[in-house]
């Protein structure tokens, strides 16, 4: 039987949903989602209504609101698949009936900004990602997860990954199986093929920036397609994507973006790579999408609101990645082989000596992940 890594927000899942008539789950396929919900209302009796299946979708979403009882918890598991959703959750918001509805997405939910910000002021929605490197100290303990960190790099953080990683390449690739022939070939694009030579472009492109153009020729895509797509992975809680940080100093890059992926695992299954560190020449670009994964999670978790970017000049000079807020710039780059005397770029130094800044190796990582 495989052991359940305890989540962050299993107790803020079961109070939210106790106090607010709504309540949205988002996160990428496969994250956990099913299971944190599960544990956490498993006293609480709730109706399950999953909108997963297709043939079954249609007579289910017909009469929806019919289905959520009086004085109930429900839960809508895929419900990025209700019709006129915009419409649904705000007659959920104004509803005089008694109820407590959960709606778990595993793709961005296509709402307008104001019901969006509507749902943020009131502290409407949560993220499920796959376990954060908090969840998997406790699980783990502190020096058992750092002792298995190289693993973490290869395989990711799926449930599935940290508790039985002999089998993980298997289960990566069936992820993306689902999230690229299922989630999004099927329902949105059909170029399910197109959209796998993409992800394997990017993978292998990771911490530069990203050619549209370049991308494209290779894929048999035109640049407007290619953003598009990217687009559709980052709202699937696939991909990561970074701009550059600009202010109009001299060299910089004015327009760009680095893409990572929300999980090494996928990463590497992409690129069909399991290879332990020893036989590797990327472990930089393991470090680099590893950290901003986990920092993104953790933010994404405590609800933190920072501007994420990274900067980058003409002349190849960067910072891989920075966070924003307010007035307030901190900026790392990322350094696997933890050399001993950091080095940054004369040219930020110069343009920006208000801002702090660090080196992100095996000795800093934890404080770097760990601040709210």
């Amino acid at each position: 039987m495989t052991m359940l890594i305890p989540r962050n927000q299993e107790s803020e899942i079961r109070e939210k949903v106790r106090t607010h008539k709504l309540l949205v789950v988002k996160g990428p396929v496969s994250s956990g989602k099913r299971t944190i919900l599960n544990t956490a209302l498993s006293e609480l009796d709730p109706v399950i209504i999953d909108l997963a299946e297709k043939k079954q979708r249609a007579e289910i979403a017909a009469d929806l609101t019919a289905r959520i009882p009086e004085n109930r918890i429900t839960v809508i598991h895929q419900a990025e698949y209700i019709p006129e959703l915009q419409t649904f959750i705000e007659e959920m918001l104004v509803s005089e009936r008694s109820f407590n509805l959960v709606l778990s997405f595993s793709f961005e939910p296509e709402i307008d900004e104001v019901l969006q910000e509507v749902l943020s002021m009131n502290q409407l929605e949560m993220f499920v990602y796959p376990p954060c490197f908090q969840e998997l100290a406790r699980f783990q303990g502190i020096a058992e997860l750092d002792r298995l960190l190289e693993e973490r790099l290869i395989f990711g953080s799926y449930a599935r990954t940290v508790t039985a990683p002999e089998y993980a390449p298997g289960y990566l690739e069936t992820i993306l199986e689902l999230v690229v022939r299922t989630q999004l070939g099927a329902e949105r694009i059909n170029k399910s093929d197109q959209l796998m030579r993409l992800l394997q472009q990017l993978a292998f492109r990771i911490g530069e920036p990203v050619s549209y153009n370049e991308i494209g020729e290779l894929c048999d895509l035109d640049n407007e397609t290619v953003e598009r797509y990217i687009d559709l992975f980052e709202k699937a809680f696939v991909l990561i994507r970074l701009p550059s940080f600009y202010n109009e100093h001299r060299y910089e890059l004015k327009k760009g973006h680095l893409v990572y992926f929300t999980d090494n695992g996928i990463r590497n299954a992409l690129i069909r790579n399991f290879n332990p560190v020893n036989f590797r020449n990327d472990m930089d670009v393991l470090w680099k999408n590893w950290l901003v994964a986990e920092r993104v999670k953790w933010l994404r978790l405590n609800g933190t609101k920072a501007e994420l970017f990274f900067w980058r000049t003409h002349t190849r000079q960067q910072m891989d990645y920075i966070e924003v807020y307010g007035d307030k710039l901190m900026a790392y780059k990322a350094d696997w082989q933890k050399r001993k005397t950091p080095r940054f770029p004369a040219a930020f130094v110069k343009a920006y000596p208000q801002a702090r800044t660090g080196v992100l190796n095996r000795a800093t990582y934890w404080n770097f992940l760990s601040r709210k």
